[in-house]
């Protein structure tokens, strides 16, 4: 591209209540390149977050734990393909929000690759994570669970410790059969909430909530 020329890189459009709807990452010639689009209930809460673009390799049909197959959104938006859906309702026990609004599980499917990911993973898989609180009345997760149908990524889980403030002391996780990390809060500690969890990071393959590993 020739020096001091700009091009539009990203856009976001919002609904009123200042929700992101879709985010859109172009190319060089202005074409869409990636869009990922995110729909909520009557009551704000998130369903679903899925991402179209590029793809490489196969496609793959994402099925629960026993191989039954999960719901599926367009294949195509614009030209791009599907490659991956998070859903947090998707009518399953697994997933969706308890009475009190918290959210007792989501899954999170890669069905392509994406073209420049540098992503590996040799065929798609569905990562399931299970919610669990400190009680009946706290939005403090005390346990997140993930599971995998893909047989690389390990059953994993990770447990939080508060103080009686709320504040967060600790999170351990634990690989059955595998090693016990113990992460202390520092400078700078992050906690997820539903709407926050990243689509993807690049870790070893444990199951750990909202790192989605290739």
């Amino acid at each position: 591209m020739p020096d001091n020329v700009t091009r539009l890189l990203e856009t976001s459009r919002y609904d009123a209540s200042g929700r992101l709807l879709e985010r859109r990452q172009y190319a060089d010639d202005g074409s869409a390149k990636r869009i990922d689009v995110s729909s909520y209930d009557a009551d704000g809460r998130l369903i679903s977050q899925t991402a179209y673009g590029i793809p490489m390799g196969g496609v793959y049909q994402p099925v629960d734990e026993d191989g039954n197959p999960l719901p599926m959104p367009d294949d195509g938006l614009e030209g791009l393909q599907l490659l991956s859906v998070v859903n947090y309702q998707d009518g399953t026990p697994a997933t969706g929000y308890d009475a009190a609004g918290r959210l007792r599980g989501y899954r999170y499917s890669l069905v392509r690759n994406e073209q420049g990911s540098g992503m590996t993973t040799p065929e798609g898989y569905t990562h399931t994570y299970r919610y669990t609180y400190q009680g009946a009345e706290t939005y403090l997760t005390q346990q997140v669970i993930g599971t995998s149908t893909h047989k690389d990524f390990k059953t994993s889980n990770s447990t939080s410790a508060y103080d009686a403030w709320g504040k967060l002391l600790s999170v351990r996780e634990n690989t059955p059969g595998g090693k016990v990390y113990d992460r202390r809060p520092v400078r700078g500690w992050m906690c997820w909430t539903p709407r926050q969890l990243p689509t993807r990071s690049i870790r070893s393959r444990r199951l750990m909530p909202g790192k989605h590993v290739g």
